[in-house]
């Protein structure tokens, strides 16, 4: 089985130039590589990007019908996706795909593939993908693997994901011993995914039901957040059953899962946990994902626990490009408010009043001759940026920790004020 070890895009969307790496100090595959951004900076078009990286020439063109707009990058001919991997059987042995997708006098984007070692494995990848509206339908029926079907999700949102019922059922008769183990081992998985008691999850003769303390409903009547998480669960293991079933009867699954928004549908509390319950389930899949959440990106943080691999990574809009860079900070300690201000969303002052105190003060402050009505107004600001800093319902060692931070606050606008006072080429040595 391979995994994905480095990716380089060049000259698509928005993207100039980035290459991702990720793997560990170990030189190992991360069990989750996770990516931030705002919206627009190109999250999903790195989880396109790797799907087209792993089809075969003739489906990338395929995927790129489903497009609106250019993929290739305003202003360019080309473009390239160059994707490398790592097998668990043979780790100091190369793979790579570099896919070139090339602009034709009649408007036509041309796809070419080259690839290390030729013939290339390609029975080697399995992938499947999940764009962000995935589980609004589980109707499809496939009769095979292909990693276009797989991945349909990331460029047609309206794509249908497969029957769940029909799936687990498929799975149920599979003319093997210890096809009930499997099963068992399936439900359970939801159980423990959907943080849910041992149990509840059932197959019967009206379908896949859950148990809970709401009392006994099929899968399809609950909240979006069980039904979509419980869709793309069954979508993928029916993908496992077309790609090789004997894969269900060996310890783990083995392969690569790309999502988008995971937090999608998901009550904070499980969005804290969610990646961590999916690598507890499915500790030899890697999984590439994108998310707006604080809270999933404290979850898979590096440095958030020393037996957790992953990585965090950032994309945002930088100089007329979208750029990718590590997150080194670690989150794992930091409270949400804290983890918004930090380099992974960059939020200068989560509290937006704070913020506009702090600016207008600043504007005034960098006035060279204050009217004594600004210097009223600029005192008038830090009363009340004490009353922001004050809210009602606090504790006392809230309210304290609070006070050491407006005091701070304080101090650094009479600094910066003494520092714009200051004539310029001279100091206060």
């Amino acid at each position: 089985m391979l995994y994905i070890s480095h990716i380089k895009i060049t000259d698509i969307c928005g993207f100039e130039d980035i290459s991702l790496d990720l793997t560990n100090d170990n030189d190992d595959v991360v069990k989750v590589a996770t990516i931030l951004g705002d919206n627009g900076t190109g999250k999903t078009t790195i989880l396109r990007s790797i799907v087209m990286g792993l089809c075969d020439a003739a489906s990338s063109t395929g995927l790129l019908q489903e497009l609106y707009g250019d993929f290739i990058r305003i202003d360019n001919d080309q473009g390239t996706i160059h994707v490398a991997f790592m097998s668990k059987e043979d780790e100091t042995k190369e793979y790579w795909i570099k896919t070139t997708l090339s602009k034709t006098a009649a408007d036509y984007t041309k796809v070419e593939q080259e690839t290390f070692p030729d013939p290339f494995p390609w029975d080697d990848i399995f992938v499947c993908g999940y764009g962000a509206a995935r589980g609004r339908y589980a109707t499809r029926d496939y009769r095979e693997y292909s990693v276009v079907d797989a991945a349909y999700s990331l460029f047609n949102y309206d794509s249908p994901l497969q029957n769940s019922e029909l799936i687990i059922r498929r799975i149920k008769d599979l003319d093997e011993p210890g096809s009930n183990k499997v099963l068992e081992k399936l439900l359970n998985s939801f159980d423990k995914i959907l943080m849910l008691s041992d149990g509840s999850v059932t197959l019967g003769r009206e379908g896949l039901s859950v148990k809970g303390f709401w009392g006994k409903m099929p899968l399809s009547s609950l909240s979006d957040g069980y039904r979509a998480t419980a869709a793309w669960l069954a979508d993928f293991y029916g993908w496992i059953m077309f790609y090789e079933e004997q894969m269900f009867f060996d310890e783990h699954f083995s392969g690569i899962v790309l999502l988008d928004e995971i937090e999608q549908h998901l009550h904070p509390s499980w969005q804290r946990k969610i990646v961590r319950l999916l690598n507890q389930q499915f500790p030899k899949i890697q999984f590439i994902i994108t998310t707006h959440s604080p809270l999933v990106a404290a979850n898979v943080n590096k440095l958030f626990n020393d037996d957790f691999d992953s990585k965090l990574l950032r994309a945002r809009y930088e100089e007329n490009k979208s750029i990718v860079s590590e997150v080194e900070e670690n989150l794992g300690e930091l409270d949400v408010d804290q983890i918004l201000s930090s380099e992974a969303f960059d939020l200068f002052e989560v509290n937006t009043k704070v913020a506009e105190v702090l600016r207008e003060a600043s504007e005034l402050a960098a006035k060279d001759n204050k009217t004594p009505e600004e210097e009223e107004r600029l005192d008038a600001f830090k009363i009340e940026l004490k009353k922001i800093m004050f809210p009602e319902g606090r504790t006392l060692i809230e309210r304290l920790a609070y006070r050491d931070y407006y005091s701070q606050l304080e101090e650094e606008i009479d600094s910066f004020q003494e520092t714009l006072r200051t004539p310029r080429g001279l100091s206060s040595a």
